[in-house]
Protein backbone atom coordinates (compact mmCIF):
# COMPACT_ATOMS: atom_id res chain seq x y z
CA UNK A 1 0.00 0.00 0.00
CA UNK A 2 2.81 2.52 0.96
CA UNK A 3 4.56 1.55 -2.06
CA UNK A 4 1.60 1.89 -4.15
CA UNK A 5 0.92 5.58 -2.49
CA UNK A 6 4.97 6.43 -3.00
CA UNK A 7 4.55 5.33 -7.03
CA UNK A 8 1.26 7.67 -7.63
CA UNK A 9 3.25 10.64 -5.62
CA UNK A 10 5.92 10.57 -7.98
CA UNK A 11 4.19 10.29 -11.21
CA UNK A 12 1.92 13.05 -10.28
CA UNK A 13 5.05 15.25 -9.83
CA UNK A 14 6.28 14.22 -12.85
CA UNK A 15 3.70 14.89 -14.50
CA UNK A 16 3.41 18.30 -13.50
CA UNK A 17 7.34 19.03 -13.62
CA UNK A 18 8.65 21.62 -16.00
CA UNK A 19 10.74 20.12 -18.92
CA UNK A 20 14.29 20.42 -18.88
CA UNK A 21 15.60 23.35 -20.09
CA UNK A 22 17.36 21.35 -23.00
CA UNK A 23 14.14 19.31 -23.79
CA UNK A 24 12.29 23.12 -24.56
CA UNK A 25 11.91 24.07 -28.20
CA UNK A 26 14.07 26.57 -29.47
CA UNK A 27 12.82 29.98 -29.77
CA UNK A 28 12.70 30.01 -33.54
CA UNK A 29 11.42 27.05 -33.33
CA UNK A 30 8.05 28.06 -31.13
CA UNK A 31 5.28 29.50 -32.80
CA UNK A 32 5.17 33.37 -32.13
CA UNK A 33 1.50 35.30 -32.27
CA UNK A 34 2.18 38.55 -33.36
CA UNK A 35 1.07 41.53 -31.77
CA UNK A 36 -0.14 44.41 -33.94
CA UNK A 37 0.19 47.68 -32.82
CA UNK A 38 -1.54 50.65 -33.90
CA UNK A 39 1.33 53.17 -35.17
CA UNK A 40 0.77 56.84 -35.82
CA UNK A 41 2.19 58.52 -38.73
CA UNK A 42 3.97 61.29 -37.28
CA UNK A 43 5.55 62.26 -40.78
CA UNK A 44 4.76 66.24 -40.78
CA UNK A 45 4.07 67.69 -43.84
CA UNK A 46 5.13 71.46 -44.20
CA UNK A 47 2.16 74.05 -44.18
CA UNK A 48 3.16 76.81 -47.24
CA UNK A 49 2.10 80.38 -45.86
CA UNK A 50 0.44 83.05 -47.83
CA UNK A 51 2.30 84.26 -50.81
CA UNK A 52 3.25 87.78 -50.77
CA UNK A 53 0.20 89.16 -52.08
CA UNK A 54 -1.25 88.69 -48.94
CA UNK A 55 1.36 91.15 -47.34
CA UNK A 56 -0.85 94.18 -47.89
CA UNK A 57 -4.03 92.42 -46.00
CA UNK A 58 -1.75 91.82 -43.15
CA UNK A 59 -0.46 95.69 -43.22
CA UNK A 60 -3.65 97.07 -43.08
CA UNK A 61 -4.71 94.52 -40.21
CA UNK A 62 -1.85 96.28 -38.59
CA UNK A 63 -2.55 99.65 -39.38
CA UNK A 64 -6.21 99.43 -38.13
CA UNK A 65 -5.19 98.02 -35.06
CA UNK A 66 -2.50 100.73 -34.03
CA UNK A 67 -5.37 103.27 -34.93
CA UNK A 68 -7.73 101.22 -32.85
CA UNK A 69 -5.64 100.99 -29.79
CA UNK A 70 -4.72 105.30 -30.34
CA UNK A 71 -8.41 105.88 -29.94
CA UNK A 72 -8.98 103.49 -26.86
CA UNK A 73 -6.36 105.05 -25.12
CA UNK A 74 -7.28 108.79 -25.98
CA UNK A 75 -10.62 108.00 -24.66
CA UNK A 76 -9.57 106.62 -21.31
CA UNK A 77 -7.52 108.73 -20.79
CA UNK A 78 -9.35 112.06 -20.40
CA UNK A 79 -8.49 114.40 -17.65
CA UNK A 80 -11.18 114.30 -15.22
CA UNK A 81 -11.63 118.16 -15.68
CA UNK A 82 -11.50 118.02 -19.53
CA UNK A 83 -14.49 119.42 -21.30
CA UNK A 84 -17.66 117.84 -22.34
CA UNK A 85 -16.40 118.17 -25.83
CA UNK A 86 -13.09 117.08 -25.28
CA UNK A 87 -14.85 113.64 -24.24
CA UNK A 88 -17.03 113.50 -26.83
CA UNK A 89 -14.29 113.74 -29.48
CA UNK A 90 -12.07 110.85 -27.65
CA UNK A 91 -15.43 108.43 -27.13
CA UNK A 92 -16.61 109.14 -30.71
CA UNK A 93 -13.16 108.55 -32.22
CA UNK A 94 -12.94 105.08 -30.48
CA UNK A 95 -16.37 103.73 -30.63
CA UNK A 96 -16.69 104.57 -33.95
CA UNK A 97 -13.70 102.21 -34.53
CA UNK A 98 -15.92 99.58 -32.67
CA UNK A 99 -18.97 100.29 -34.73
CA UNK A 100 -17.83 100.24 -38.16
CA UNK A 101 -15.02 97.26 -37.50
CA UNK A 102 -17.61 94.28 -37.84
CA UNK A 103 -18.66 95.59 -41.50
CA UNK A 104 -15.19 96.59 -42.34
CA UNK A 105 -13.67 93.01 -41.31
CA UNK A 106 -16.49 91.29 -43.15
CA UNK A 107 -16.37 92.89 -46.12
CA UNK A 108 -12.58 93.04 -45.93
CA UNK A 109 -11.75 89.45 -46.32
CA UNK A 110 -14.46 88.70 -48.04
CA UNK A 111 -13.02 90.37 -51.02
CA UNK A 112 -9.60 89.41 -49.91
CA UNK A 113 -10.28 85.71 -49.93
CA UNK A 114 -13.15 85.58 -52.83
CA UNK A 115 -11.84 88.21 -54.86
CA UNK A 116 -8.47 90.09 -54.69
CA UNK A 117 -6.67 90.94 -52.04
CA UNK A 118 -4.47 93.21 -53.68
CA UNK A 119 -7.56 95.29 -54.46
CA UNK A 120 -8.89 93.92 -50.69
CA UNK A 121 -5.81 95.81 -49.47
CA UNK A 122 -5.95 99.35 -51.38
CA UNK A 123 -9.42 99.53 -49.98
CA UNK A 124 -8.41 99.04 -46.78
CA UNK A 125 -5.50 100.93 -46.43
CA UNK A 126 -7.40 104.04 -47.71
CA UNK A 127 -10.62 102.71 -45.44
CA UNK A 128 -7.88 103.01 -42.43
CA UNK A 129 -7.30 106.68 -43.27
CA UNK A 130 -10.51 107.57 -43.49
CA UNK A 131 -10.53 106.59 -39.86
CA UNK A 132 -7.47 108.73 -38.95
CA UNK A 133 -9.40 111.45 -40.95
CA UNK A 134 -12.55 111.19 -38.76
CA UNK A 135 -10.00 111.93 -35.60
CA UNK A 136 -8.89 114.98 -37.09
CA UNK A 137 -12.03 116.17 -38.40
CA UNK A 138 -13.45 115.56 -34.95
CA UNK A 139 -10.57 117.67 -33.07
CA UNK A 140 -10.61 120.57 -35.18
CA UNK A 141 -14.83 120.86 -34.72
CA UNK A 142 -14.29 120.75 -31.00
CA UNK A 143 -15.97 117.09 -31.02
CA UNK A 144 -18.55 117.82 -32.86
CA UNK A 145 -19.80 116.61 -36.60
CA UNK A 146 -21.10 118.03 -39.91
CA UNK A 147 -22.55 116.77 -43.31
CA UNK A 148 -19.38 117.85 -44.82
CA UNK A 149 -17.04 116.68 -42.69
CA UNK A 150 -19.24 113.06 -43.08
CA UNK A 151 -18.39 113.60 -46.62
CA UNK A 152 -14.74 113.25 -46.00
CA UNK A 153 -14.60 110.12 -43.79
CA UNK A 154 -17.46 108.41 -43.02
CA UNK A 155 -19.12 108.43 -46.25
CA UNK A 156 -16.01 107.09 -47.58
CA UNK A 157 -16.25 104.31 -45.43
CA UNK A 158 -19.35 102.66 -45.95
CA UNK A 159 -18.60 103.13 -49.77
CA UNK A 160 -15.62 100.90 -49.33
CA UNK A 161 -17.28 97.88 -46.99
CA UNK A 162 -20.32 97.97 -49.56
CA UNK A 163 -17.76 97.90 -52.32
CA UNK A 164 -15.49 95.37 -51.16
CA UNK A 165 -18.90 92.95 -50.09
CA UNK A 166 -20.81 93.71 -52.97
CA UNK A 167 -17.85 92.89 -55.85
CA UNK A 168 -16.95 89.59 -53.76
CA UNK A 169 -21.01 88.33 -53.84
CA UNK A 170 -21.28 89.67 -57.63
CA UNK A 171 -18.41 87.32 -58.43
CA UNK A 172 -18.83 84.49 -56.65
CA UNK A 173 -22.64 84.12 -56.22
CA UNK A 174 -23.72 85.76 -59.62
CA UNK A 175 -21.07 84.80 -61.51
CA UNK A 176 -19.88 88.04 -62.63
CA UNK A 177 -16.19 87.98 -62.54
CA UNK A 178 -15.05 91.12 -63.89
CA UNK A 179 -17.61 92.86 -61.93
CA UNK A 180 -15.91 96.06 -59.91
CA UNK A 181 -12.57 95.28 -61.71
CA UNK A 182 -11.95 99.50 -62.55
CA UNK A 183 -10.31 101.03 -60.05
CA UNK A 184 -12.69 103.45 -60.15
CA UNK A 185 -15.48 100.92 -59.40
CA UNK A 186 -15.82 102.02 -55.50
CA UNK A 187 -17.16 105.50 -56.56
CA UNK A 188 -20.12 104.09 -58.18
CA UNK A 189 -21.10 102.60 -54.77
CA UNK A 190 -21.69 106.61 -53.81
CA UNK A 191 -24.52 107.26 -54.54
CA UNK A 192 -26.32 103.98 -53.25
CA UNK A 193 -24.91 104.52 -50.03
CA UNK A 194 -26.07 108.17 -49.74
CA UNK A 195 -29.62 107.20 -51.01
CA UNK A 196 -29.79 104.09 -48.56
CA UNK A 197 -29.02 106.35 -45.80
CA UNK A 198 -31.78 109.30 -47.03
CA UNK A 199 -34.05 106.18 -47.38
CA UNK A 200 -33.53 105.37 -43.37
CA UNK A 201 -34.61 109.19 -43.05
CA UNK A 202 -37.77 108.66 -44.63
CA UNK A 203 -38.46 105.21 -42.52
CA UNK A 204 -37.87 106.82 -39.64
CA UNK A 205 -40.35 109.67 -40.12
CA UNK A 206 -42.98 107.29 -41.07
CA UNK A 207 -42.52 105.24 -37.70
CA UNK A 208 -42.08 108.29 -36.06
CA UNK A 209 -45.48 108.44 -34.21
CA UNK A 210 -45.23 105.24 -33.37
CA UNK A 211 -42.66 106.45 -30.34
CA UNK A 212 -44.85 109.36 -29.60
Amino acid sequence: MQRLAFACVLSTAATFAPAARGLRPPLATREVTPIVVARRDVSTAAVALPGPEWNGCVGVMGGWLGVYYSYMWLSASVPADGSEAQKTWATRCFMNMGEQAPAFFAAFWTHAVFASPERAAACGAVYVATRVIYGVQRFWLKGGMTAAAGFGSTVPGYVINLYLMATAVARRCLDKPTFGASPWSPLAFAPACIACFLLAGKANEAVKKNFD
